[in-house]
């Protein structure tokens, strides 16, 4: 019966290291508004640009800040509005400015012009 015990307790440990930093969270579509944000380095205390993403299916609504390179194989183009297929990334060690979430493009759905003409 121990066996038994022991052995169920081993599986249930197991399991649960399987969800460690740099799991894929989720795959989903995010939408990248067309302007940059400025903002205060918290580190180093001088100006950064960032950009802003929503989550589709958030159902607060709200944008979320963050720094361009935090969308791995994507390249921001100021001025356009993108609809994104990414995977959602829980982060390794993050050091202590970094943010513990990363996306990682799977592919651009739209690119849409937000310049005026």
């Amino acid at each position: 019966m121990h066996k038994y015990l022991l052995f169920s307790i081993l599986c249930i440990v197991s399991l649960n290291a399987c969800h460690k930093e740099g799991d894929i969270i989720s795959e989903l579509e995010i939408i990248v508004s067309s302007d940059m944000v400025t903002g205060i380095d918290p580190v180093g205390g001088g100006e950064v640009h960032y950009i802003q993403i929503k989550e589709m299916g958030d159902k607060s609504g709200n944008w979320k800040t963050i720094r361009p390179l935090a969308i791995n194989g994507f390249d921001y183009e100021a001025g356009y509005e993108y609809l994104l297929k990414v995977k959602k990334i829980r982060t390794k060690n993050p050091l202590q400015d970094q943010a513990t979430i990363k996306y990682e493009l799977i592919k651009i759905i739209s690119q849409i012009s937000k310049h005026e003409k």
